[in-house]
């Protein structure tokens, strides 16, 4: 059940929206100002470290505000599916469905080149490919779907009023700011990663806000994701 709308607390949701978008924003650069001004390589393992603790940094944060208004962890999608094998496979579908069509416009040479050096780093190097699925599995799939589909989907509703409206305003609204969020891979990374936050969100409500589905599924197709980049699902696009 949605908060009854109030000036306060639409403005204190407002202010928390502005603190998690300012963290992402932030954070990360100043982390990459830190390694080079420390001698250290911004790309590899290390980039892969540095994401993961921002990313845990990044959800004790929005968890840090859920704990202070007193909100249940059910509130933000993070309730007890009423069966963990369907909960699974749903999860497993959602991937699929995202890789074959990500997938797919790659290999007609659409964004095949939007994460950069990224599929070159991993090509050949077993150990940086387990690092990155760990951390999609573990902690990326997870943290943007609380972070995105939870928290600010949450806030976003209860501050325009709590309706249907509402709700598909703020689904609308999460999307666009994931997308805006994945800046660094240019205008097709930003409308695809919106366009994916959409869907996202969709099965999240669709499933009565089981944000467990899309963590699976997330952290499946990034997973995946970066096995295709490595060459494992035959050649990528260069």
């Amino acid at each position: 059940m949605v908060e009854k709308w109030t000036f306060k607390t639409a403005t204190r949701d407002f202010f928390e929206i502005i603190a998690i978008l300012g963290f992402v924003v932030v954070v990360p650069v100043c982390a990459e100002r830190i390694m080079v001004a420390a001698g250290l390589a911004v790309t590899g393992s290390n980039r892969i470290i540095a994401t993961g603790i921002i990313f845990v940094a990044w959800a004790l944060l929005a968890a840090l505000f859920v704990a202070i208004n007193r909100e249940s962890l059910s509130e933000v999608g993070l309730k007890k599916p009423s069966s963990v094998s369907r909960t699974g496979l749903y999860g497993l579908f959602v991937a699929a469905a995202v890789f074959v069509v990500v997938v797919g416009l790659e290999k007609l040479g659409y964004g095949a080149n939007r994460i950069g050096e990224m599929a070159t780093e991993l090509k050949g190097n077993p150990a940086l490919l387990a690092q990155r699925i760990v951390i999609s599995v573990l902690i990326v799939g997870f943290v943007e779907e609380f972070i995105f589909r939870g928290f600010l989907l949450l806030r976003l509703t209860k501050i325009f009023g709590g309706s249907n409206v509402a709700t598909a305003t703020a689904l609308v609204m999460q999307a666009a700011l994931f997308g805006l969020s994945h800046a660094y891979q240019h205008l097709y990374g930003i409308l695809l990663t919106g366009f994916l936050g959409l869907f996202f969100g969709i099965v999240y409500l669709a499933l009565n806000r089981n944000l467990w589905v899309v963590v699976i599924g997330h952290g499946l197709y990034d997973a995946a994701h970066a096995l295709f980049l490595a060459g494992l699902f035959g050649t990528t696009r260069s």
